[in-house]
């Protein structure tokens, strides 16, 4: 399995700096001018040197999600579902539903510990 299919998207990694959330991950994503963005580095290697932004794994999300939250989460066949919204990995689908918990008011970004 990829790396990429370990942890969130880009695009999710952004959004959780965006709320606020601290994140302290073995993973980031990095989005350097002039390089393909969203490559997956380790965080000792790149952090300093990039535009990085923390990629919290599927065990990450986990732990930072509550217990109530993740129900919303499923698998289906070969796919993952937040909601009514479909990802490809489990990391995505726990992403989304944890940025909706937030967006909502459900949970608080201070409180996250990921």
């Amino acid at each position: 399995m990829s790396n990429e299919w370990k942890v969130c998207t880009l695009e999710q990694a952004k959004r959780l700096v965006e709320l606020g959330v601290k994140l302290k991950t073995q993973w980031i994503w990095w989005d350097e001018k002039g390089m393909d963005p969203g490559i997956m580095i380790d965080v000792c290697l790149w952090s300093k040197y990039a535009s990085s932004y923390p990629a919290p794994d599927v065990a990450e999300l986990s732990k930072a999600t509550p217990h109530r939250s993740r129900n919303n989460v499923i698998k289906y066949k070969d796919t993952w579902f937040a909601w009514e919204l479909e990802f490809k990995t489990e990391a995505q689908a726990l992403c989304a539903n944890l940025i909706w918990s937030i967006e909502e008011g459900d949970l608080k970004a201070k409180d996250l510990k990921l």
